[in-house]
């Protein structure tokens, strides 16, 4: 798990040429978003 750049507690996690973004709120996890790995900047946080 890595931690985005920028504002907000926003992770992602790589799984192949996929990209999994999640939010940490509080010690809760929220999956956001599954995108491929060239999409998931342009859409996610």
């Amino acid at each position: 798990m890595k931690k985005l750049k920028g504002e907000g507690d926003y992770y992602r996690i790589r799984v192949g040429d996929y990209r999994i973004g999640m939010k940490v709120n509080d010690g809760v996890v929220s999956f956001v978003r599954i995108l491929h790995r060239k999409e998931i900047y342009r859409y996610f946080p």
